[in-house]
């Protein structure tokens, strides 16, 4: 399986964003362990820094591989990208969305929280796109 050049630099620009899931996963950590100091969280602030650092994680791996798959389907090169760079732009709405909607006093969740909403359907958008471009290369196998 050859990847294209095109493939090979966003998987290079996806695997570079692992180390920040990482921090962000000794973050959460040290945070709910108490061992950061003058943090506290309040409402759903803990709850929703899980969510954000696993999802992270799990559509960063889905991503990947959306990547590696791109290369074998019947899409135009408009849809690839799409593909391409859908599923890691996902991948930050949802994490995103998680963090960034409960980073007030209060801890309960802001407008931000749309983003999670956007980024999945963004990434269902891009698996659809991406499965329906697989169904088509098998026509030709």
């Amino acid at each position: 399986m050859k990847l294209t050049r095109q493939t090979r630099l966003i998987i290079g620009l996806t695997v570079l964003s692992i180390p920040t899931v990482e921090y962000g996963g000794t973050f959460v950590l040290r945070v709910l362990t108490g061992r950061l100091a003058g943090v506290n969280l309040v409402g759903l602030q803990a709850t929703f820094f899980r969510a954000g650092h696993g999802h992270a994680g799990v559509l960063l791996l889905l991503s990947l591989i959306a990547q590696i798959l791109v290369d074998q389907t019947k899409l135009t090169e408009g849809l690839r990208w799409f593909v391409r760079i859908g599923a890691p732009v996902a991948t930050l709405l949802v994490s995103g969305g998680f963090f960034f909607s409960v980073m007030n006093p209060t801890g309960e969740p802001s407008g931000l929280i749309a983003l999670i909403y956007i980024g999945a359907l963004v990434m269902a958008l891009v698996m659809v796109t991406l499965a329906i471009g697989l169904f088509r290369s098998m026509r030709d196998a």
